[in-house]
């Protein structure tokens, strides 16, 4: 098939499915609930005050979200297709997260509004994250419903600088806040941002040592069994865990366990393979970077894709 300038949704779409629906009504109620009860603290610290405040708020932003998306027709498709309609999913985390940063340098506000607001950010930045990939794999799944041409292992090596940057920033931080916030009458959460940043350290150096393992050496047959699950090695989970990438005629797709995004062909401007490194370069953004050790055949899955990108003759198009 011909790859066109710009890829359009296939017509006609279908409404939201109910886990969307769902989602979208337990994302305005988390918001909704946490603004409320944090006003509730500000205004009067009672319990029944609180409680009425949760079941009402979260019953209206249940109520109202799952109505508004349900008469969207495509509404999942279209968010997973564009970017800024999906950050505009974060606004919400960000003023609840701004909001606590205030509670917590006013004396005047007690801790618990410090407290419900944190929640709310938390909470409404898990609820965005999973409306933020269930938008994308509905558009991956619209867009490339066929079979894939090749499937293969997908590893980030830039993840372990990623995840290395969150350890080091985590485990700052929660030194920061032991010594200086931490050391008052406030909330302490020192101990949270230092166990993600072990937990990120960790990984970082797991990652490292499946990404520089040499070319077909990324299987080892010694394995350890912890609590009745083979684990690898190098540590790295199973090798179930890692993403996929899969090569169709419409693009690539990236498939991890809860999420997939797709990538047209007229965003891929090139592809290369170096000594260590699946490169595939994009139009205005990151590259997509496979590390070649997790690779089965490098040299193939090149080929499909170089094959995959070229558009088809004009013969066939015409017919």
């Amino acid at each position: 098939m011909a790859h066109p300038d710009r890829q359009t949704l296939p017509e006609p779409l279908e409404p939201p499915d109910v886990g969307f629906v769902a989602a979208v009504g337990v994302y305005t109620a988390l918001a909704v609930a946490s603004l409320a009860v944090a006003l509730a603290l500000a205004i009067s610290p009672s319990g029944a005050s609180v409680v009425g405040s949760v079941t009402t708020a979260a019953t209206v932003g249940l109520v109202v979200g799952s109505l508004t998306a349900s008469g969207r027709t495509g509404l999942p498709e279209r968010l997973g297709s564009r970017r800024r309609p999906r950050s505009l999913l974060f606004v919400v985390p960000a003023a609840f997260a701004l909001a606590s940063l205030v509670a917590l340098t006013t004396p005047t506000l007690p801790d618990r509004v410090a407290f419900a607001t944190g929640f709310g950010a938390l909470s409404t930045t898990a609820a965005a994250f999973g409306l933020h990939s269930m938008g994308r794999t509905r558009y991956a799944r619209v867009m490339a419903a066929d079979d894939p041409l090749e499937s293969t292992p997908y590893l980030n090596p830039r993840q372990v600088y990623l995840s290395g940057a969150v350890g080091v920033g985590c485990t700052a931080g929660s030194l920061l806040w032991l010594f200086t916030l931490g050391s008052g009458g406030r909330v302490r959460l020192w101990w949270g941002l230092l166990v993600v940043g072990l937990f990120s350290l960790l990984f970082a150096y797991s990652t490292h040592r499946l990404a520089s393992l040499e070319a077909g050496d990324a299987k080892p047959t010694h394995r350890r069994r912890v609590l009745g699950t083979e684990w690898l090695e190098y540590g790295y989970a199973h090798p179930d865990s890692l993403p996929t990438l899969e090569v169709h005629p419409s693009g690539l797709v990236l498939r991890r366990p809860f999420d997939r995004r797709f990538v047209p062909w007229h965003d891929v401007t090139a592809v290369r393979l170096t000594d260590t490194t699946l490169v595939i370069e994009r139009r205005g953004r990151l590259d997509l970077r496979c590390a070649r050790s997790v690779l089965d055949d490098p040299e193939r899955t090149l080929e499909v894709i170089d094959r995959a990108r070229q558009p088809a003759p004009a013969s066939a198009t015409l017919a």
